[in-house]
């Protein structure tokens, strides 16, 4: 009787909670995006500019409902290469 109590779920939730996730993460990613955009715009630094633009894509994609058929490799894809042009700077400034 515990088991089958168990494996009963309440199939409600599970969609407000990936909604939820789903909303902090496009929220990370624009306070990201905007955080990049600024230090392009004040350092003229290209690694923030360019990772301020993956990052808008990113968001418009995740945005425009894309993520839900396959643009969920493709949000991954993006975060992966933003934080690696920022290691990259960050190398960059520390071995100059």
């Amino acid at each position: 009787m515990a088991e089958r109590r168990m494996m009963l779920r309440d199939p409600g939730l599970q969609p407000e909670r990936t909604r939820l996730a789903w909303s902090r993460t496009a929220f990370s990613l624009t306070l990201f995006g905007l955080l990049c955009f600024r230090g392009w715009c004040r350092d003229g630094n290209l690694f923030y500019g360019v990772s301020a633009l993956i990052s808008g894509v990113a968001l418009t994609a995740m945005l425009a409902g894309w993520h839900q058929r396959h643009g969920k490799q493709f949000l991954s894809l993006s975060l992966w290469s933003v934080g690696a042009l920022l290691l990259l700077n960050s190398l960059r400034q520390v071995l100059a």
